[in-house]
């Protein structure tokens, strides 16, 4: 999406085709459009307004419970951090472990 043109991106919002972009899926393809729009996209409202609320009981042991993440991508595909960047924020949320799953060329 990066190499894509902000007007080729204002012509697939208004059309409706943003999502079959590669990589972009509907709710980023949603995000995209209201920004393109002006607006503040509601996923962002709807993070900013629970960022500070505490976990349920179950959603805190399952946050304890993770030891590692199973599916990440670099910027060696279609991710936005380094390696290194991913590896010490795992290591900062107290991870033992990050799978890189990063897609080939091909």
């Amino acid at each position: 999406m990066a190499a894509t043109g902000r007007a080729e991106l204002a012509a697939r919002a208004a059309e409706g085709s943003l999502a079959r972009l590669p990589g972009l899926g509907d709710v980023t393809a949603r995000c995209v459009a209201e920004s393109l729009a002006g607006e503040e996209p509601v996923y962002l409202r709807r993070l900013l307004a629970t960022a500070d609320r505490p976990l349920d009981e179950a959603t805190e042991e399952l946050h304890a419970a993770l030891r590692g993440d199973c599916h990440s991508h670099s910027d060696w595909s279609d991710g936005t951090e380094s390696i290194a960047v991913m590896a010490d924020a795992a290591r900062a949320l107290g991870r033992e472990y990050l799978v890189l799953t990063d897609h080939s060329p091909g």
